[in-house]
C-alpha cells in the first residue's frame, strides 16, 4: 500500500508541476519530485499512518474478485442448469460481464480510494463519498473503468476455463490409464 501511494503522489506531483509551469521557460521549471521528497511530504502531512491512506477502501475493494467470480458462476448456471463448464465464448463474455457488474457495484469505493490517495487534504472515506455524491461525480469515470476491465477479465476467464479444462482432461486420462492396468 505505501508504494502505491508514493507512486500515485509522484505521478500527481509531476502533473501539477507541469500544469503550473506550462507558460514558463523549460529551464526555469522546478525539478520533478523524487521518491524521498514525496515520502517526506506524506510523513509531514499525516505522519506514519499517512502511508496507508485509503487502505480502508482497499480492504473493501478486495471483494471485487469474489463478486466477479460469483456473478460468473451465476451466469454459467443461468446458461446451463446442470453444468459449470463453458465454451471459450461463454467464458470470455461471462467474465467480462461479471467484472463489469462488480466494478459498477464497487465503483464509488474505487473513486474514493483514488481521491483519498491523490488528495493532500485531511479527509476520510465518508467525506470523500459524500462530496462526490453531492457534486454528482460518484460514478465519474465508470465507463473507462469498465472498458479497462472488460477485455482483461474476459481474457482472464477465458484462460481460466481453458486451464481448468486441461487439468481435468489430464486427470481423467491418468485415471483411465491407472484403471486399465
Amino acid at each position: 500500500m505505501p508504494l502505491n501511494l508514493i507512486t500515485l503522489r509522484l505521478q500527481t506531483e509531476k502533473q501539477e508541476a507541469a500544469d503550473d509551469d506550462e507558460d514558463e521557460i523549460l529551464d526555469s521549471r522546478p525539478p520533478a519530485p523524487d521518491v524521498l521528497s514525496v515520502m517526506k511530504l506524506i510523513y509531514s502531512e499525516r505522519g506514519l499512518l499517512g502511508f496507508w491512506r485509503g487502505f480502508e477502501t482497499t480492504i473493501l475493494l478486495s471483494l471485487n474478485p469474489s463478486i466477479t467470480l460469483a456473478f460468473f458462476q451465476f451466469l454459467l448456471r443461468l446458461k446451463r442448469s446442470n453444468s459449470l463448464k463453458s465454451s471459450a465464448k461463454e467464458a470470455f463474455v461471462g467474465g467480462a460481464i461479471s467484472n463489469s457488474i462488480a466494478i459498477a457495484l464497487l465503483y464509488p469505493l474505487i473513486l474514493a480510494k483514488t481521491r483519498l490517495q491523490a488528495g493532500n487534504r485531511q479527509s476520510n472515506l465518508v467525506t470523500v463519498l459524500d462530496q462526490a455524491s453531492r457534486s454528482r461525480t460518484l460514478y465519474q469515470g465508470l465507463d473507462m473503468q469498465i472498458a479497462k476491465g472488460f477485455l482483461s477479465q474476459g481474457v482472464t476467464f477465458f484462460i481460466k476455463e481453458r486451464i481448468e479444462q486441461a487439468v481435468v482432461n489430464m486427470y481423467l486420462r491418468r485415471r483411465s490409464r491407472m484403471a486399465s492396468r
